[in-house]
């Protein structure tokens, strides 16, 4: 069995499928945790979301954790002010993915997905999250706020955190490998929506977990 962690698709679907079937060929026995921010930026959020479901359905052991433009899109349902923040930051071409005009206009099982999602998961030897973990508090699984949006945190204990959310150039992801039993984090997400910012950006990460191996699909959306 072999386990997985992808993080930041940001609606790039064409990308992930790519990963998925092509580059690592994900098999039903292996594990997948996706680490938050399916939506937003890319054209395909919609098609993202159906992937992971799709996959959950056939019997896949596919595992979701909640990204901050999951959070910021389901608080946009009640307040406009955060609807504008969140069209913004992509949240206009997740509504174009669905032909939506307003955030109440997403399906309820899209909407259902991103409610249910997990903020975090712990495994033997690792941490994953979207962001980042607050360990200067008594019991950082409470910090919901951190694990969505942190980006400077320093870890405590033995546990390797693997996260996105701050997107890294390629040599930095690497770097974090060599530098894993120093630092003991990896961020994983290395831009796969930000193809304009060079050629070191625009990839969909992802990191197996039982051995560091990293692999890199360029953005095909």
């Amino acid at each position: 069995m072999r386990s997985f962690a992808i993080s930041d698709i940001h609606g790039c679907a064409n990308t992930f499928e790519a990963m998925l079937n092509n580059v690592i060929q994900l098999k039903k026995e292996d594990e997948l945790y996706l680490l938050g921010d399916y939506i937003d930026r890319g054209p395909r959020s919609k098609e993202v979301i159906d992937i992971i479901l799709d996959l959950q359905g056939k019997g896949y052991s596919v595992h979701t954790l909640k990204g901050n433009h999951e959070e910021i899109c389901l608080r946009s349902l009640d307040s406009a002010d955060i609807f504008k923040s969140w069209l913004i930051n992509g949240g206009d071409a997740t509504l174009t993915s669905f032909s939506a005009v307003e955030p109440r206009q997403i399906p309820p099982k899209y909407i259902a997905f991103m409610e249910g999602l997990d903020y975090y998961k712990e495994l033997e030897h690792f941490i994953l999250v979207h962001a980042g973990i607050n360990f200067n508090v008594p019991n950082p699984f409470t910090d919901k706020q951190s694990m969505l949006w942190t980006r400077n945190f320093k870890v405590e204990g033995n546990k390797v955190v693997v996260h996105g959310h701050t997107p890294m150039v390629r040599g930095e992801i690497e770097d974090s490998i060599l530098n894993v039993a120093e630092d003991k984090k990896i961020d994983i997400d290395n831009g796969c929506a930000y193809t304009s910012r060079g050629p070191d950006f625009g990839c969909l990460c992802c990191l197996q977990l039982d051995n560091l191996h990293l692999f890199f699909q360029e953005n095909i959306d």
